[in-house]
Order: structure tokens, then sequence, then C-alpha cells
């Protein structure tokens, strides 16, 4: 079996002496010299900016719902209101609440009462002593004074316990930000932990871009992506778009994602400009493309075909077509490996398209 070498090597003897067939066997059969336009083919690292959509995020945004069932009461702002940390944004009715607390605070006093007197009591028989009162009887009333002070503990309990549930029956802003959404209005029923309010903080902003899993190896925390408003591309709107921003890749999500089959990325803006929280924008994410053996080419110069994809290079006045595998794409360049096509060889960017083989050339232009 030919080794992968081995077969590199005789394609790269076939092309060479392939360009290199003399002129008089080709002469009479080929049609006259065609004008070109060449280049010189270059080693190097081709970069290039693939896209992906994001979704930009506030730092801190949450669902607030009250902590207690209940009817509302009140709701003290609507969609788009700004509020203050600790601002009252909406309550229950709160009459049962009030009423479990009064009845906990008088369930307290009651036990207050009777511990006390089951304190005097028991102070009592410890003065008359043993010669007195049996031993029993001194045990049974420390005994009940313990029994009613562990009672007031469970009653301070419940009357905390009521208080906290008291509070619950108002909803304040855990941060300073903007209402997104309102979900009810005065009258409604709801549940505990029902979502009331959204609220989304005003300020620092996060973008969350989801891209291929292929890229993995190529993503770094630190490293720098671009930002762009996702918006149509005409001439006339982009002219209109605001100023690129770039953003610092702060985590790379260890898991694809089962569906989308995606890995999130979480990308801090450098300046939140215009960057507002809902926004979908367009994450630029920069790629170096390299191969042992292969060169960067204009664009121009690759020929793809139905069977084949070649490059025509310049050898002693004439075509040279040299099978390549184009590797990427980026901008005016491209990066191919083929076969007999090394960096500084002169290939054909203009006036290839009909270039047949071994036809021969003449240079009319040649870029740098």
């Amino acid at each position: 079996m030919t080794s992968p070498r081995t077969s590199g090597a005789l394609l790269l003897l076939t092309a060479q002496l392939a360009c290199a067939e003399p002129e008089q066997v080709r002469a009479g059969s080929e049609p006259a010299a065609a004008p070109v336009v060449v280049a010189r083919a270059e080693a190097g690292v081709l970069a290039s900016e693939h896209v992906f959509p994001g979704q930009v995020r506030a730092m801190q945004a949450a669902a607030l719902g009250f902590g207690a069932q209940g009817r509302v009461l009140t709701v003290e702002v609507r969609e788009g209101d700004r509020v203050e940390l600790g601002q009252l944004l909406a309550t229950l009715d709160p009459r049962q609440a009030r009423a479990q607390m009064a009845a906990a605070s008088s369930n307290l006093d009651e036990v207050e009462h009777e511990l006390s007197q089951a304190r005097r009591e028991a102070g009592r028989a410890r003065d008359l002593g043993a010669q007195v009162l049996a031993g029993e009887s001194i045990e049974r009333e420390l005994g009940r004074a313990e029994a009613f002070a562990a009672r007031r503990a469970r009653r301070h309990a419940e009357l905390r316990a009521a208080r906290v549930g008291l509070s619950e029956h108002q909803l304040r802003a855990p941060f300073a930000g903007v209402v997104r959404t309102r979900e009810v209005d005065a009258g409604r029923w709801v549940a505990a932990g029902q979502a009331v309010l959204e609220l989304v903080a005003e300020g620092p902003v996060e973008v969350r871009a989801a891209v291929s899993p292929t890229l993995r190896e190529q993503l770094a925390v630190g490293g720098a992506t671009s930002l762009r408003p996702s918006l149509g591309s005409t001439p006339e709107r982009a002219a209109r778009d605001p100023a690129e921003l770039t953003a610092e890749i702060v985590a790379i999500s260890a898991i694809v994602e089962p569906v989308t089959q995606t890995l999130e990325l979480r990308l801090s803006p450098r300046g939140q400009g215009w960057l507002l929280p809902g926004m979908i924008v367009q994450v630029g994410v920069p790629v170096r493309h390299e191969a042992p053996g292969a060169v960067v080419v204009p664009r121009d110069a690759v020929v793809q075909g139905a069977a084949e994809t070649r490059v025509l290079k310049v050898l002693d006045g004439h075509a040279c077509a040299v099978r390549v595998e184009l590797l990427a794409m980026a901008g005016a360049s491209a990066l191919v490996l083929g076969a007999g096509l090394g960096p500084g060889d002169v290939v054909v960017t203009r006036g290839n398209e009909r270039l047949r083989d071994r036809q021969d050339v003449r240079i009319v232009e040649a870029r740098e």
C-alpha cells in the first residue's frame, strides 16, 4: 500500500513532469498564449471570522413573586418604570396575616403569664425544702416551670413566623432596575412564588452566543470577539449602524446543547455602548486556518469544477494545473493544499476560467 507521503511525492512528480513537457511536443497543438493576471502563493495562516447570533442580557434579572398566597391589593409599578433597591412594588391583602400575628402574640402573652406563675411556685417549693414538701412535689414544680419555658420558646418562634408571613405580603425590589413585565393587577388571587413582575437591572450587560463546537480548540477565555447590530446588510442601513464593539470571552460552556448542538459563550463587552438587554447581535469569532504544506492564494486563483478544484500556476511560460484541496476562504484569500504548489509559486488570478493545462500564457499584470 502506498503511504500518504509516497502518494504526495508521486503527485508532485507528476505535476512537475506535466508542467515541464517539452515545447516541441506541444508545438502546433496548443492555442496562442493567453493573457493572464498573476500573483504569488504565500506561506502563512489564513485568518477569518465566523459570525453567530448572540443575545444581550442584563447582569441581573429576576421574576418576582410574593412569599405568600393571597389576593393582590395594590401594584405600584408598570412596565418601563425605574425602581430603587427596596422600593415597594406590590402588596397582598394582609388581613389574614395580621390576624395570625395577633393570635401568635396573644398566645405568647398567655404562656408568659403561665411561665411566671410556674416559676413562682417552683421557687416557693425550693424554699420550703424537703422537710416540708416531698421531693417529688418539688421536682414536679420545677419540671412544670421548664415545660412552660419551652412552650414560651415555641410561641416566640410562632410570632416570628407570623411577622415574616406578614412581610411576605409586601413585594419589594431586590435591586435597582427597570420593570420589564407586569403579570397581575389588583384583585387577582396569586399563589406563593407565582411571577408577578419581572425586574431587569440597569448598568453592565453581558452577551450569550451559541457557536459551533468545531471551534472549541480555537476558543479561549480572554479571547476577543466583535459585536455588531443584527440588522439588514443594505448599504443604507449599514451607514446608520452604530460602531462595532469588542467583547472578551469570559466563559465557555463545557457541554454541547443537545437540541441545537452548539456551545454557549459568555461575553463581557468592553463598554456598553449601544447594547441594551434583549437585543440580538452578531458575534464575530476570529478563526485561524493553517495546515502543513498549505499556502495562501488569492481567492480568484481557485477554480472550482464539478470534478475537482484546481489552481493554475505559471511555469516556464505555460500554465500548469494543480489539483488542490480548498481548506478555507476568507475575504479575498483562500487556503489551499496541493502537491506541486508551494510558497512563491506564481498563480493565475484572472484569465484562468478557460485556461487549459500546459497552455502557453502571457503575463499582463503581476499583483503583489
